[in-house]
């Protein structure tokens, strides 16, 4: 039976593994945590199968994220499989499926840092913006549905406008109107400063398209 821990919803961060090497993970995993009544809980999941860390809070998460980027490889090597020394190149199939876990919460600590960076958006060969990362999964949304454009990845760092005059009219005409309620589930301060960064973002757009 396959089971599965998602270190994120992203399908490139779930881990696939049979029911004996998901076992031995999830009590790795489940020694780490600290708070008993989270530690329960995370039993009972991984008792039906599985195990989704995104829903950990936030300093228990890190600390799990941690050891499977820091810990995880050598307790693979010292207490599921040690080997000889002169045996180290020939590592077992199952030992290197258990350390693709470390290779995905690092792949996932450089997705996050991605998504917490501003999006940059070009707008014309002299003109671009940057936008802070509290409304950069609203203003991708935004994108998509409101100017036609491709799937944007959560992560991008730099959107190219440049030849997407929907876009461009979009953000002068429909983007403030629309932020509305984007904003005001910021904390204050950063709503001023997001209420900044698209008020400048749309006269960028204006002037981009010449109006």
């Amino acid at each position: 039976m396959t089971k599965l821990i998602a270190l994120s919803e992203d399908p490139g961060h779930v881990w696939f593994g049979t029911s004996g090497l998901f076992d031995w993970a999830a009590d790795f995993l489940l020694s780490r945590v600290t708070d008993p009544d989270l530690r329960e809980k995370l039993r009972r999941d991984a008792a039906s199968g599985y195990l989704y860390l995104d829903t950990v809070p936030g300093p228990e998460r890190e600390r799990l994220l941690r050891a499977l980027r820091e810990e995880l490889p050598a307790a693979v090597d010292r207490d599921l499989y040690p080997r000889p020394l002169n045996l180290r190149e020939q590592e077992p199939l199952m030992a290197a499926r258990l350390k693709t876990l470390t290779a995905m919460a690092w792949s996932h600590d450089e997705t996050e840092a991605r998504r917490s960076s501003p999006l940059v958006l070009l707008l014309s060969q002299d003109l671009r913006a940057e936008v802070s990362h509290g409304l950069r999964s609203w203003l991708l949304s935004f994108l998509r549905e409101r100017s036609g454009l491709p799937q944007l990845a959560a992560d991008i760092g730099e959107v190219d406008l440049r030849d997407q005059p929907s876009a461009l009219r979009a953000l002068r005409d429909d983007l403030l109107p629309h932020a509305a309620a984007a904003l005001d589930a910021l904390p204050p301060a950063s709503s001023r400063w997001s209420r900044s960064d698209l008020r400048t973002l749309s006269l960028l757009a204006a002037a981009a398209l010449g109006t």
